[in-house]
């Protein structure tokens, strides 16, 4: 539902071009849907809440004496933010990089209906080569190489969380 959300914000005759017309700033429509543009729109939209939400759960066990004792010392906000809170949230921003990562490699219907294929990525490869061209070999192969990537990334976050104490 979002996807077609975004395509009726991006179309020719949507609500960003009818805008940016009223407004002076474009005198015709512009070409704004099926773009590289409008796919990254649509999929930092949809993907952005994970990478969020798995900083967040590591940010609130950074315990906060922490930073004040840093801001005791001397220290000022950019330099504790780079020193201390940062390196205790690469945990988090580590698993949140592969969740979404997780996350994007399969959502290839949003870059279809929002790029129209301008981007080209691995789920995409696959889908063109079941469906525009009927190479079964080829887009098995691709699956099997997604798949191995797919289940490394996992080995990868299961390792992080061991290392953190959370399982």
């Amino acid at each position: 539902m979002r996807t077609f959300g975004w395509r009726a914000i991006f179309a020719r005759r949507g609500l960003l071009n009818e805008t940016l017309q009223y407004i002076g700033f474009i005198e015709k429509p512009i070409d704004i849907l099926n773009s590289s543009a409008s796919a990254l729109v649509g999929m930092v939209h949809v993907l952005v809440p994970f990478m969020v939400l798995s900083i967040a759960a590591v940010l609130e066990k950074i315990d906060p004496r922490i930073e004040e004792a840093a801001k005791v010392l001397g220290s000022s906000r950019l330099q504790t933010f780079l020193r201390i809170t940062f390196p205790l949230s690469l945990d988090g921003v580590a698993s949140g990089a592969i969740l979404v990562f997780m996350l994007a490699i399969g959502s290839f219907v949003t870059l279809l209906f929002l790029g129209g294929g301008s981007l080209q990525t691995f789920p995409l490869l696959i889908y063109q080569q079941f469906n525009t061209t009927r190479d079964f070999g080829m887009a098995a192969a691709m699956s099997n190489m997604l798949m191995v990537l797919a289940a490394m990334l996992m080995f990868i976050q299961l390792r992080l969380i061991r290392r953190s104490g959370v399982a």
